[in-house]
């Protein structure tokens, strides 16, 4: 088992990766659109592939919210939801490449607060609450709030 991370922006790619309708309902959030109208945006986005030998499994997505600071999410295909261990270190190696940047020093993410395996999964590969962000995240017609996460560079870049 090879494990590695790289970034991609070919979209064709992504699409037929994160073309997983279980997955699309757990991460998108109401009035969205269905999954058929998904068109990643490979300009202001970065995506860090979550790579298993030669399988993509999934992206770690990044979005620039100031110039230090990257907001990001995971979306791991669901027939690969088991396999924590491997999924843990993935998220470890992206956040390292993406804190590897110059000019990045925290990535940040809001995770909903019924999503306790998400919580979980953020925790174990960095990330630590630092607030609670009310009423912000839409599903199933639900305003839910969200846990704030964050996870500073190491000292010495």
């Amino acid at each position: 088992m090879t494990l590695r991370v790289q970034t991609t922006s070919n979209v064709d790619l992504i699409k037929e990766v994160l073309n997983d309708q279980r997955l699309y309902e757990v991460t998108t959030e109401d009035g969205t659109g269905p999954l058929e109208t998904f068109n990643p945006d490979v300009i202001d986005t970065i995506w860090v592939a979550l790579i298993d030998d030669e399988t993509i499994i999934g992206f770690m997505i990044a979005e620039q919210v100031s110039k230090a600071v990257l907001s990001v999410h995971v979306a791991i295909r669901s027939d690969e939801w088991g396999n924590s261990k491997r999924n843990v270190e993935l998220g470890k190696q992206a956040i390292a490449l993406l804190l590897s940047a110059e000019t990045i020093h925290k990535v940040v993410a809001q995770i909903p607060v019924e999503d306790q395996h998400v919580l979980r999964y953020a925790q174990r590969v960095g990330l630590r609450r630092e607030g609670i962000n009310r009423e912000s995240f839409l599903r199933k017609g639900k305003l839910l709030d969200q846990y704030y996460m964050g996870m500073v560079e190491p000292q010495e870049k």
